[in-house]
């Protein structure tokens, strides 16, 4: 008899963690990040934006955008954080309005509107 409990017991321990570890991996992967720069005017903007490169994160920049301009980039979970998220970015010659967004995986994390001539609008995942 409890020959029979030892090995229901380690049984149930051994599905247990094996279920843990299916909900681990399904957590794992990629999210998916949608930078985004609006404006009240067809302008052209400078932006700069996050990316991750395996463990390294670094800035991109898009010269001469013309707007409403918008980048998708993959962030693989490991190196996932809402800290490194940014944006920027600044209207050229036309327009009085500039807004960014930074969405993860469809939702909105953070969103700024600046107006004025030459606007210049920054998103951080941390706002």
């Amino acid at each position: 008899m409890r020959k029979l409990l030892t090995v229901c017991v380690l049984a149930v321990s051994t599905l247990a963690l094996v279920g843990c570890s299916s909900a681990e991996s399904g957590a794992r992967g990629e999210h998916v990040v949608v930078y985004s720069i609006t404006s009240d005017a067809n302008s052209s903007a400078t932006i700069t934006y996050a990316i991750v490169d395996g463990a390294d994160v670094s800035l991109a920049q898009a010269n001469d955008e013309t707007l409403p301009w918008s980048k998708t980039v993959q962030m693989p979970d490991g190196a996932f954080s809402n800290s490194i998220l940014r944006l920027a970015g600044q209207l050229g010659s036309s327009g009085t309005t500039i807004t960014c967004d930074i969405s993860v995986d469809g939702t909105s994390v953070v969103s700024q509107t600046s107006s004025g001539p030459a606007a210049a609008v920054t998103c951080n995942g941390t706002d």
